[in-house]
């Protein structure tokens, strides 16, 4: 409880079905913050395992014993009688899913009588965080309402700008219960004991997006700049894409990320969009203002200028307006590279599987493409990676092929899963220049950070964070 209070809570809450024979005598005393007393039951994923009688007797010692909170389930109807001289916390879990009639279920705990109301599900969809967080604020009883797993940490957050009473976190050594982010996440990651009710959201939105890096770099900016936004990361299933534009507002949501499947989709759904996002046809960046959705790219800019610059640092006599480029892909990533540096003259061809979809993107940008078995026939100066391979463990970099690494090109691996992928490793091996996904990454994300209403930062700057924080946020992550 002192270490607890020391890194930042406010209130503890204690698992006595977790507790290894009888109740210690004095346990409460000199205690430095509030205690919440909980005993839950196997089939509300507890530990306890004796009769019910026997449970409440366990609650009724904590009681005696000085506790601040019980918490009871909703099905324990004697408790507010019970358990008095300590507050009553009626709650709702499941384990499993977030129920459809989830707003009945919540009517029926506030007329329990608790002191305050906590409703906890698991969320697999956007409009699981939805239901949850729509609670809040609903009635003027105190609510603690979010989703389990790492698809619900936003709502944990989000909560709190609504006026949850409070929110929760994993402590101590360990893998958290229920998969709770520590508390350290939410304290020093998204700076959650500040977030309040005119707190600015932003989020990245993608579909897997767990990986994503952003919060670490803009919660970081944010903080820089002393601005009151917090940056999530939102997973989003492309039928929901345009719910989450819908809802946004309400939310909060002031401006996104959008990363895979999302950046062809978001176009359609936009209000306006800058001149490169109109060309391409692909969107990263989303910013509302004016009551609009405005969409811009930040990848091209950002591969042009990193490309640039790994051919100055090499000394290389070469510039992209001269440049011939190989781009493996045809998706959003690479559609935003392509179109950069075709705007800077190169020339550039498109090598893909899917035939239809690259001959159109050709046809699009004004370039080349070439069937995916044709392009080691491809003269190059850049090799660009935008495709999926490397974002999975034990990816190779033969899946792409590596004939070309022995003419020394510069290569652009878009990934950034990781520091160093099979394709960057054996690229730096073979003498190349090479641009890696962080590199990219964190050229995009300093030009984003302007459009979000941060300060102007440097990709160095940026791509350092990263360096020195990274390792303990994919720890969290995971």
């Amino acid at each position: 409880m002192h270490d607890a209070a020391a890194s930042g809570a406010s209130l503890v809450e204690v698992r006595l079905d977790a507790l290894q024979g009888p109740m210690p005598e004095n346990w409460l005393s000199g205690r430095p913050v509030g205690v919440i007393a909980t005993c839950r039951r196997k089939r509300d994923g507890g530990a306890f395992q004796g009769d019910e009688a026997e449970r409440l007797s366990v609650l009724q010692a904590a009681v005696e014993a000085g506790v601040d909170w019980v918490d009871i389930e909703h099905d324990v109807e004697s408790a507010p009688q019970r358990f008095e001289g300590a507050r009553h916390l009626a709650s709702f879990h499941d384990l499993k899913s977030t129920p459809k009639d989830l707003a009945t279920i919540f009517e029926r705990l506030c007329r329990r009588g608790a002191d305050a109301v906590k409703v906890v599900t698991t969320a697999h969809t956007l409009q699981d965080n939805l239901r949850s967080l729509r609670l809040v604020g609903s009635v003027s009883r105190p609510t603690i309402a979010f989703s389990l797993g790492y698809n619900g940490l936003a709502s944990r957050l989000l909560s709190l700008r609504r006026g949850a009473a409070w929110t929760y976190a994993g402590f101590g050594e360990g893998p958290p219960v229920a998969g709770q982010p520590r508390l350290r996440t939410l304290l020093d990651g998204f700076d959650a004991a500040r977030i309040g009710p005119e707190t600015g959201v932003y989020a990245v939105v993608g579909d897997p997006v767990a990986h994503s890096v952003g919060p670490l770099v803009h919660n970081r900016a944010f903080r820089h700049a002393g601005l009151d936004h917090v940056y999530l990361a939102l997973r989003v299933a492309p039928v929901e894409l345009a719910e989450l534009l819908a809802v946004g507002r309400d939310l909060g949501i002031e401006g996104l990320s959008v990363t895979m499947p999302h950046k062809r989709a978001v176009v359609p759904l936009l209000d306006e969009a800058d001149e490169l996002v109109a060309r391409l046809g692909v969107c990263n960046t989303v910013v509302h203002r004016g009551g609009r959705w405005h969409g811009h790219n930040t990848d091209a800019p950002a591969a042009v200028t990193a490309l640039s610059e790994a051919i100055e640092r090499d000394g290389r006599s070469l510039s992209l307006a001269e440049a011939r480029v190989l781009v493996l892909g045809c998706g959003g990533v690479a559609t935003a590279i392509a179109g950069g540096l075709v705007s800077t003259g190169a020339q550039v061809v498109v090598a893909a599987r899917d035939r239809q979809r690259r001959e159109k993107l050709a046809h699009h940008l004004g370039c080349r493409s070439v069937d995916w078995q044709q392009r080691q026939r491809v003269e190059h100066d850049i090799l660009v990676n935008a495709t999926s391979v490397g974002m999975a463990p034990g990816d190779q970099a033969t899946d792409l092929g590596l004939w070309s690494l022995w003419s020394s090109p510069v290569v652009l691996d878009a990934v950034y899963r990781e520091t160093t992928t099979s394709l960057t490793a054996h690229a730096r091996g073979a003498g190349c220049p090479v641009v890696c996904g962080l590199d990219l990454f964190a050229g995009q994300a300093a030009l984003q950070a302007g459009l979000f209403g941060g300060p102007g930062l440097s990709p160095a700057t940026v791509r350092r964070w990263l360096e020195t924080d990274r390792p303990s946020v994919r720890v969290e992550a995971a």
